[in-house]
């Protein structure tokens, strides 16, 4: 009588069984009492030369004549959770927390075979039933009771139900470019004809497959779907005023741009699940000559698109509904892009700068590069002002999107108070506090197309400005993390809480003016050691703002040339240093940092032109070899910061830049150029194929916008 004893091995997944010493069957041998370990010589061979591996069939066959070993019981270890194998021929076992535990015996009348109770097997001892695996065959017991798996010998597969030597893996391709395809022949004797793919499609891994099922595997900004948000603006009446449609900024359309890099024309689908009123103004247009607002949650439902084909190497704007995010909240107002090709997307608030007095920019990031941990950047906030001029407050915010099916829950602990919205779900349990409240972590469980917004409380602060930065979201699944102001003042040394001297007034400077900023952040498992932090166009005498924050604990700084941060060290996780300065460095970190970078109010230049944006900074090892970026409407100037290698050649729009427009800064390795482009699309790219960083930024009459040109984000 054999005991049989299943044992997996963890690196091949093989499962065998023990032989009764006496008669020799076998390659390997049990002791006595059948209570030590088993050892197998082959590792293949089990009675009536039965072959069993786990990976393969998930099932152990024990014939049926074999009687229950008395050895094999609940608490042996097994290591394939959830197989299950045939006890004897009546009780079935099942792998389970890395024990054997019992599972169940079948009924008169039935058998276990292969691991399920069912009618007796009667087959021809020896014979084939097909493949059980690339190179495993069933074969019938010498029993004539049960299927068996064997594999096949050495480096044969099974191919159409027998072992046979063969040149290739039959069906399986292989790519020779990336438009063309072999594949090997049903019986493994060789490979057919080439063939290429259909248009659009790419020879990735053996298989033609779409340009988006390939980006999947590629860690950048280019990418076949983004997730978005009508991001939190101020209620400005001032600004109101001056735009020509008279509406405050958070009810003016904001726009997300599409630039297709690719050689197809790329079709955009864009859902929502927030309801907009009447069938006829659910399109991303204006409606009757106002703008078209969706706020009641609803069902997911793509828009109607009035163009929805972007061609090969052109942009296009889709103006959205108002969606704003006010305040504290959940809400169904996540904006899923979709393109059936690899695109680049930008979201403006608004596009068009003549339509309003305060805008920004932020490059999104596709559902690929998404992670599970931030930390935010936020500036302070102010309060409402109702002594002589009337001014709404002023707050930061963080925005999380869930982005992926079925439930996601978000721990957020924030560094400073949240307004609280107990209606809307902040928080979610069960209470009713006026404000979150610093160092507490709090959960929240959302749904796709969820967004929830934590608005800094906006209070005085006698003690000095606070904010939101540090702030550390954690999701157990990939979340798109935005952070931003409704409208932040910015003077030469830092975020300003007090009011504009007078935004009436086009000759006013101090401290005016306030300007809607944002920015998607980048996940904490694609920031970097090392920063290329420049200063934007001078629009005279102005410094630029900069946050660095850690990423880990115990992060210390050195920059090049020495600043203010030099020697510094950050103690702690979401710890972060702030530095204004005119200059361009270099940041070097012990670990992990965050850079962002902002630019200050107009009031500060000589030239009083442009307003606050705030801009990412991509890590060094996150640059790129080529840049797709879209201008804005309706500024004066746009512009791009080049940082490229010293003497790497850089071509914009196929033309190439030239050394003169270039001067060294750092440790004299890099080299930093600006250059004003026209209004439209651009191609910036290494000719040789080095990596380089780029920003881009635009300058207008009280406003601006910017954005990081692009990053990988492995």
């Amino acid at each position: 009588m054999f005991k049989i004893i299943p044992i997996f091995a963890a690196t091949v997944a093989t499962l065998g069984g023990c032989s009764n010493p006496a008669t020799g069957n076998g390659g390997g041998s049990v002791n006595a009492d059948g209570n030590g370990s088993a050892t197998f010589g082959d590792g293949n061979t089990l009675p009536d030369g039965a072959v069993i591996d786990a990976a393969a069939t998930d099932t152990v066959h024990v014939d049926a004549t074999d009687a229950a070993p008395t050895d094999f019981t609940t608490g042996f270890n097994c290591e394939v959770e959830g197989i299950t194998v045939c006890f004897n021929a009546k009780v079935i076992k099942s792998c389970i927390n890395g024990e054997w535990q019992f599972a169940e015996t079948c009924a008169e009348g039935m058998e276990c075979t292969e691991g399920k109770c069912g009618t007796p097997t009667t087959c021809t001892a020896g014979q084939t039933d097909g493949c059980a695996g690339a190179n495993y065959v069933k074969v019938c017991a010498d029993t004539g009771k049960a299927w068996l798996t064997k594999k096949c010998p050495g480096k044969q597969l099974c191919v159409q139900g027998a072992c046979k030597e063969t040149v290739c893996t039959p069906t399986i391709g292989t790519c020779l470019d990336q438009q063309n395809i072999q594949v090997c022949k049903d019986d493994g004797s060789g490979y057919d004809l080439p063939a290429a793919c259909k248009p659009g499609n790419i020879c990735f891994g053996g298989k033609c497959v779409s340009l988006c099922e390939s980006n999947l595997k590629i860690s950048n900004n280019v990418g076949c779907e983004y997730w978005a948000a009508d991001l939190d603006s101020c209620h400005d009446t001032f600004s109101a005023a001056l735009n020509k449609d008279k509406l405050t900024p958070d009810f003016i359309a904001h726009s997300i741009v599409v630039s297709n890099p690719g050689g197809f024309d790329a079709e955009i689908t864009i859902n929502i699940a927030a309801s907009c009123g009447a069938a006829l103004c659910e399109q991303v247009t204006t409606c009757g000559g106002k703008f078209t607002e969706c706020k009641n949650p609803s069902g997911v439902y793509a828009l109607k698109l009035t163009d929805y084909i972007v061609k090969a190497g052109q942009s296009k704007e889709f103006k959205m509904p108002v969606m704003n995010v006010d305040g504290s909240g959940i809400f169904r107002k996540a904006i899923q892009i979709k393109s059936t090709q690899p695109i680049v997307a930008f979201q403006f608030n608004p596009f068009d700068a003549e339509g309003a007095f305060s805008n920004d920019a932020s490059l999104l990031l596709p559902v690929n590069t998404l992670g599970k941990t931030y930390f935010a950047v936020v500036l302070s906030s102010r309060p409402d002002i109702n002594i002589g001029l009337k001014m709404p407050s002023q707050s930061g915010y963080v925005t999380v999107v869930a982005a992926k099916e079925g439930e996601t829950t978000v721990l957020v602990t924030p560094t400073d108070k949240v307004l609280a919205a107990p209606k809307y779900g902040v928080p979610q349990d069960g209470t009713t506090p006026a404000a979150l409240e610093p160092g507490k972590t709090y959960t929240f469980k959302l749904k796709q197309f969820d967004v929830l917004n934590l608005e800094h409380l906006a209070e005085l602060n006698f003690k000095g400005p606070t904010d939101l930065t540090g702030t550390k979201i954690v999701a157990d699944k990939p979340v798109a993390v935005f952070c931003g102001h409704e409208e932040a003042v910015i003077g030469n040394e830092g975020a300003s809480q007090t009011a504009p001297v007078d935004p009436n007034d086009p000759n006013a400077k101090g401290s005016c003016c306030a300007e809607h900023i944002e920015e998607q952040m980048i996940p904490l498992e694609a920031w970097g050691t090392e920063a290329l932090c420049v200063k934007t166009k001078s629009r005279g005498g102005e410094l630029d703002l900069w946050y660095v924050v850690a990423g880990e604990d115990n992060v210390q700084l050195t920059t090049t040339p020495k600043t203010e941060l030099d020697g510094k060290i950050l103690a702690k996780e979401g710890k972060h240093l702030i530095l204004h300065t005119d200059q361009s460095f270099m940041l070097k970190a012990t670990g992990k940092v965050q850079v962002v970078q902002f630019i200050v109010s107009r009031g500060q230049t000589a030239s009083f032109i442009g307003d606050p944006t705030m801009m990412v900074i991509p890590p060094k090892q996150q640059y790129r070899e080529e840049y797709l970026i879209q201008t804005a409407d309706g500024y004066g100037t746009n512009w791009v910061s080049v940082i490229r290698p010293k003497g790497l050649v850089i071509e914009l729009d196929a033309v190439a830049l030239q050394d003169a427009a270039f001067a060294t800064f750092g440790d004299n390795t890099w080299e930093l150029g600006y250059f004003e482009v026209k209004k439209g699309t651009h191609i910036f790219k290494s000719k040789t194929g080095g990596s380089f960083g780029l920003m881009a930024y635009g300058y207008g009459n009280a406003t601006a916008y910017g954005y990081p040109g692009g990053m990988n984000l492995k």
